[in-house]
């Protein structure tokens, strides 16, 4: 079973998802990239969690490059956080594993490629 089909079919994981990621973002008024930050790096532990494939993809790109790419990013970040408020929880898995792919591809490019 895939990660947005377990979110899908269990009630129990939708809202633990839903209460941690409320944690994560904290209050509106107060909300920041960090914030946005971590609640995308909560999806993406998820999605290695679940589907050991993108856990190689995680080790290539580096934790640290992930975090510096997501504070950066602000369109995905606000992508995320809208998915988000709207419950779209499969959505979000989507972006972020395409985010992670792409991230570790260029990654790997960028250290194959002789300066």
């Amino acid at each position: 079973m895939n990660l947005c089909q377990a979110i899908d079919t269990n009630k129990q994981l939708f809202d633990m998802i839903q209460m941690v990621g409320n944690t994560l973002l904290g209050e509106t008024k107060d909300r920041t990239q960090i914030n946005k930050s971590f609640l995308a790096i909560y999806f993406i532990n998820l999605i290695v969690l679940e589907d050991k494939r993108f856990l190689e993809a995680y080790k290539n790109a580096g934790k640290e490059n992930i975090l510096i790419s997501l504070y950066n990013s602000e369109i995905i970040l606000e992508e995320v956080e809208q998915n988000f408020h709207e419950n779209d929880f499969c959505q979000i898995v989507r972006l972020l594993s395409h985010f992670l792919i792409n991230l570790a591809a260029n990654t790997l490019n960028t250290k194959t490629t002789p300066s």
